[in-house]
């Protein structure tokens, strides 16, 4: 209330007309009535138009917070605005990312368009604005606002917004990070989003960054660190820890899926250091060839230092949506847990396409809905770190429908395409353990390096405590659905 009691002041200054009609009170749009007590104030009789932009816009915010202020506020909102006769108008402030992953032009018309969503911000906004048009079409005076990225000073680009996606949008090379939402320069689905001229400069051309985030100190930028930058380390990691905890479990399920006969060409897309790869190589045997294609250097030179039994099989470095291949050159193409980090995600199926032969098949997986073990690192990692930085965890789980990952075959050329979801079991390390090796082995690594330790020992607290349920003899085990899809180049 002090905060917003100052920026009255100073609106007032340099507004002289608004002094004296600006009166705050205290509430609470999650708690019934506003949570302005039994007795509200009388002024809020003589409410005839409400304005709504509360809200929690942090793209790595928990699940049930999310929905406790995105979906449950809006509810109370809307309980009061029924309660004023006559209510003049409810200005609802939306967010274009109600588009979600929704592929082509999203109108201002469109809302239920069977999308999927990124992060629990998204889903949660979109659940908002489906009640307010249920409203509307009650009858209920409304204007909905679907913003994009709002920034400030029409002609220097200053801003004092760098949380949620500003975090991600002010800093120059922030297309490379790993995205949970489109890049703020202009995403390739979904609503279209302009990029201001003043947010890339300051007035003087300098480069505008952002202040510093964290405790105690300043966040390394996270355009530092991206999938396509594994150190070795972090490749090594992957191989020791993520391959037999997660990504051996969860591949059963899609070479199972492949059906691999003796003789089968495969290129295997995204394939880090090989797990896929080199099982395909055993199934197919000496008389099939494999291709393992990832973006990360490290990660091909480390895959390419593992034995391998069966088929022979080429390691190239390559981006998936512009892949080094001939056409009509594979029999069959799989790519593991990998497409929900890719930009150009149509792109990269429509390469896996052209480079299939007449009746070749596809098989895609991603991580399913997220589980209470990952949600509870995303939380503890936005609480204590950044918030920001809980949008590389939640970026793994946003893909988590089997009937996107399907439509999205079909949009590139693929014919027979089925879907389904599934479940795999990770058997992993003791909290602690678990919790530095999957750290370490993400972007986040060098991001988290840098924090101050008593955030760190916070984080790593919140974590421990929030995952003890889950622990049986000095170690976790999760049950992760997956979602898988599959189909045929006709």
């Amino acid at each position: 209330m002090a905060t917003a009691q100052q920026r009255v002041s100073a609106i007032s200054s340099t507004h002289p007309e608004v002094r004296g009609r600006i009166e705050l009170i205290a509430g609470d749009i999650t708690a019934p009535g506003l949570g302005v007590g039994r007795n509200p104030p009388a002024v809020l009789e003589d409410v005839s138009e409400v304005w709504h932009l509360a809200a929690v816009y942090d793209l790595a915010v928990g699940r049930e917070t999310a929905r406790r202020v995105n979906v449950d506020g809006p509810e109370r909102v809307l309980e009061f605005c029924r309660s004023r006769s006559p209510l003049l108008r409810l200005h609802h402030a939306s967010t274009c990312y109600v588009s979600g992953r929704y592929e082509g032009t999203f109108s201002e018309e469109a809302l239920v368009e069977g999308q999927a969503f990124r992060n629990h911000y998204e889903s949660t906004k979109y659940e908002a604005e489906v009640l307010v048009r249920k409203a509307m079409a009650d009858g209920l005076p409304t204007t909905v606002y679907r913003p994009g990225i709002v920034v400030g000073d029409s002609r220097t680009g200053e801003t004092q917004k760098f949380d949620g996606p500003y975090f991600f949008a002010l800093v120059p090379e922030a297309s490379a990070v790993p995205r949970a939402c489109p890049p703020a320069g202009g995403p390739r689905r979904g609503a279209v989003l302009r990029r201001p001229a003043g947010l890339r400069h300051r007035g003087d051309g300098r480069p505008l960054r952002a202040r510093p985030v964290g405790r105690g100190g300043r966040t390394p930028s996270p355009t530092t660190a991206t999938y396509r930058h594994y150190s070795g380390t972090a490749a090594e990691l992957y191989q020791s820890f993520f391959v037999p905890s997660i990504a051996t479990p969860v591949s059963a399920e899609l070479l199972r899926t492949a059906a691999l006969l003796p003789g089968t060409r495969v290129v295997d897309v995204a394939c880090g250091t090989g797990v896929v790869t080199r099982a395909a190589a055993e199934q197919i045997g000496p008389t099939g060839s494999v291709t393992g294609i990832d973006v990360a250097p490290d990660m091909i030179s480390l895959a390419k230092t593992i034995p391998s039994d069966g088929a022979a099989i080429t390691w190239q470095e390559a981006d998936a949506a512009s892949l080094p291949l001939p056409d009509e050159s594979y029999d069959v193409g799989l790519c593991q847990m990998g497409l929900m980090f890719m930009e150009d995600q149509a792109g990269a199926l429509r390469e896996l396409h052209r480079v299939l032969a007449p009746g070749g098949r596809v098989v895609v997986n991603t991580p399913g809905r997220i589980q209470h073990l990952f949600e509870v690192m995303e939380q503890a990692i936005a609480d204590n770190l950044d918030p920001g930085l809980g949008a590389f965890v939640s970026a793994v789980f946003s893909m988590p429908d089997p009937s996107v990952l399907a439509e999205l075959l079909q949009q590139a050329g693929f014919s027979d395409v089925s879907w389904k979801e599934y479940s795999a079991t990770f058997h992993l390390p003791g909290p602690v353990e678990f919790l530095w090796n999957y750290i370490n082995l993400t972007p986040m690594g060098a991001l988290v390096g840098g924090a101050p330790e008593d955030a760190k020992a916070a984080m790593e607290r919140q974590v421990v405590q929030g995952w003890a349920h889950g622990v049986e003899n000095g170690r976790l085990a999760v049950e992760q659905p997956m979602a898988l899809a599959w189909g045929m180049r006709s």
